[in-house]
């Protein structure tokens, strides 16, 4: 049995408003996280019969607990007990302790926390998708064969029929089960060279670039910077000449920090799982 535990190098927990690092496992009924708060927790939720406990470790903020507003500073120790509604907002760092551990089904969910989330919550239509997404007949799953037919459906009618009003409704309602049916999360998978095609079009494009013209490029969604680096290697082997200044944004921090270091291997990256090399000949290597 292990004595010491490291926080994990990656989040185990992505939310819109915090990142969250599980300890772990441990021996007791019990669970540790490290969070790193940018907003706050995205929504306000009711435990059934989980115990949180929340050490401020720095930074600055408030919890909402029942109705009413908590500020709290390094130091304080915040106690939520279950059956009760809560969120917290601000920029702080936090140590949660849960007992017993997380299990499925524990937490309800009420509301969006408007620090992180503004816009209207409709939880009804979305719990009642969950429900129809996990029954199963014989094993199977009814909700994905009403899908997939409904997909090849969609696909053989004319435009004229699917621009209609009533279709577009269907069609977003479809959508909403469709997405209600796997959990949703951030692919980061890149390659160098991922794009050859695109690569090749700007390669052209710049070609038309007065010499020594100034070009500004943006990488949005840019990964663990496979595909940033790959722009640039491109565009400087072209034109050498143009003044070039690349800005490559992501949301995921952990990929932002791989690709601020730059440095790869042939072996598949804890963030983006992929061999980022696989996809090049050897001399593009080199």
């Amino acid at each position: 049995m292990p004595y010491l535990h490291q926080r994990p190098e990656k989040p185990t927990i992505h939310s819109k408003g915090y990142l969250g690092y599980a300890f772990g496992p441990l021996g007791l009924d019990l669970e540790v996280h490290h969070i790193d708060v940018e907003k706050g927790h995205d929504t306000f939720q009711v435990s059934k019969k989980i115990t949180r406990i929340y050490y401020v470790i720095s930074g600055s903020g408030y919890f909402t607990i029942d109705g009413r507003r908590y500020d709290v500073v390094p130091g304080m120790v915040v106690e939520v007990p279950p059956r009760v509604e809560y969120s917290y907002s601000g920029r702080m760092q936090l140590v949660a302790f849960s007992t017993p551990r997380w299990f499925r089904g524990n937490d309800a969910t009420t509301r969006w926390n408007p620090d992180v989330i503004d816009e209207p919550y409709t939880p009804s239509h979305d719990k009642l998708l969950h429900r129809i997404g996990r029954m199963r007949i014989f094993g199977k799953s009814p909700a994905r064969a009403f899908l997939r037919v409904n997909e090849s459906l969609w696909k053989a009618l004319p435009r004229g029929v699917t621009s209609l009003g009533p279709a577009r409704a269907y069609g977003t309602w479809l959508h909403k089960t469709a997405r209600a049916q796997r959990t949703r999360e951030q692919a980061l998978a890149t390659f160098f060279l991922r794009n050859r095609p695109q690569l090749e079009l700007m390669r052209r494009l710049v070609d038309r670039k007065a010499k020594g013209e100034r070009l500004n490029v943006a990488v949005l969604a840019c990964s663990g910077g496979a595909e940033a680096y790959s722009v640039a290697w491109t565009l400087k082997s072209a034109r050498p000449d143009l003044d070039f200044t690349l800005h490559a944004i992501d949301i995921a921090p952990e990929a932002v920090e791989l690709g601020r270091k730059g440095m790869y291997s042939s072996r598949p990256s804890e963030v983006t799982r992929t061999a980022v090399l696989e996809r090049m000949t050897a001399a593009e290597i080199e």
